[in-house]
C-alpha cells in the first residue's frame, strides 16, 4: 500500500504536471500552481466517490470498537479504507496511512485467523488482530518494539489493556520488519544515529552505505549537543504543555465541525463533505505548501509549488 503511494504522488505531483508543462511549453510559469487546486479536487471527489459506492470505511475509533466488541475488524471495509485512504492523501491530506494500514492490516489478520485457521473464540481473534495491527505500525514505522506497543496502546481505554498479547504483538512486529526490510533492500539500523561524525562507521554498500552517510549527516549535525539540565528538562516540559493544548484545541475544532455539519444537513452526504474538505485542503495546500508534506517535495521539484 505504501509503495503503491509513492508511485501515485510520484505520478500526480511530478511527472505528470512536468509532461503537461513539457507538452504546453505556453503556460505560463505564474499559473503552474492551480495543478494544486485540479488535483486536489480531483482526488477529494473520489473519496467522496469511494465512500458512496464501497461504503463506510471505518475509522480508528471503529477498528477499536471492534476489536473490544468483536475480537476481530470485518473484511468489508477494507476495499473502502484501502481508495479513500490514497485519494485522500494525493489529495494534499496531511494524515498519513498510519491508520488506515492498522485497520487493513487488522482486517486482514482477522479474516486469515478465522478462515484460514478456523478460529473462533473472541480472544484468540483479537490476539491475532492486535499482531496484524503491531506489523503494520512496526513495518511502517521501522521500530519493532515501538511500533509493536503503540499498536496496544492504540486500543487502551483504562489503564493498559491486552497486556498478555504483548509478547505475541512483539514477535509479530518484529518478524513483520525483518521480512519488510529484507524485500525492500533496506538495512536493519536506526532511523537516526546521534554518534557524532568522528565515531560514526564507515564503508559499506548500497542500503548500508546509506544508512551510514545518514549517520554521519546526522552525527554531524548533533555533535554540538552537550549534556542535558534542569533547565532544559522545565523547557522541555513546557513544549510538551503547548503540544497538548494544540492536541485539545484541534479535538475542540473537530467537534464543533462535526456538530456543524449535522445542524446544516451534511451528515452523510459523502460527495459534498469530500468536496468541502478538498476546498479546504486546497485553500492551505496554496498558501502554504508544506502543509501538504505527503507530494510537497514532489510538488516543489515540479515546479507546481514554486511560487
Amino acid at each position: 500500500m505504501v509503495l503503491i503511494l509513492e508511485l501515485l504522488l510520484e505520478f500526480f505531483w511530478k511527472t505528470l504536471p512536468e509532461g503537461i508543462v513539457a507538452t504546453f511549453p505556453s503556460i505560463p510559469h505564474s499559473l503552474h500552481w492551480l495543478w494544486i487546486p485540479t488535483a486536489g479536487m480531483f482526488f477529494a471527489s473520489l473519496v467522496g466517490i469511494s465512500i458512496y459506492f464501497l461504503g463506510f470505511p471505518g475509522d480508528l475509533g471503529y477498528t477499536v470498537a471492534c476489536v473490544h466488541e468483536l475480537g476481530y475488524v470485518p473484511m468489508g471495509h477494507a476495499p473502502s479504507m484501502i481508495v479513500s485512504s490514497q485519494a485522500s492523501i494525493l489529495a494534499g491530506g496531511s494524515l498519513g496511512p498510519e491508520a488506515p494500514l492498522v485497520a487493513i492490516c487488522a482486517s486482514i489478520a482477522g479474516t486469515v485467523s478465522m478462515r484460514l485457521f478456523g478460529v473462533t473464540g473472541r480472544k484468540r481473534l483479537r490476539a491475532h488482530t492486535l499482531s496484524g495491527m503491531a506489523c503494520a505500525l512496526a513495518a511502517f514505522f521501522g521500530v519493532p518494539l515501538g511500533g509493536s506497543l503503540f499498536a496496544l496502546e492504540i486500543n487502551h481505554r483504562l489503564g493498559f489493556e491486552y497486556y498478555e498479547h504483548a509478547v505475541v504483538a512483539v514477535a509479530s512486529g518484529s518478524t513483520c520488519l525483518v521480512v519488510f526490510r529484507w524485500l525492500a533492500g533496506l538495512a536493519i539500523a536506526p532511523i537516526w544515529n546521534v554518534t557524532p561524525v568522528g565515531g560514526a562507521a564507515g564503508g559499506g554498500t548500497g542500503a548500508a552505505a546509506d544508512a551510514t552517510g545518514v549517520a554521519a549527516e546526522v552525527g554531524a549535525e548533533l555533535s554540538h549537543l552537550g549534556d542535558s539540565s534542569a533547565q532544559l528538562v522545565v523547557i522541555g516540559l513546557a513544549f510538551g504543555l503547548l503540544g497538548a493544548a494544540v492536541a485539545w484545541a484541534f479535538a475542540a475544532v473537530h467537534g464543533a465541525i462535526g456538530r456543524t455539519v449535522g445542524r446544516v444537513g451534511l451528515s452523510g452526504r459523502d460527495i459534498p463533505l469530500s468536496l468541502l474538505g478538498g476546498m479546504a485542503i486546497c485553500v492551505c495546500a496554496v498558501l502554504v505548501p508544506q502543509s501538504a508534506f505527503w507530494y510537497v517535495e514532489k510538488a516543489w521539484d515540479s515546479g507546481v509549488a514554486g511560487l
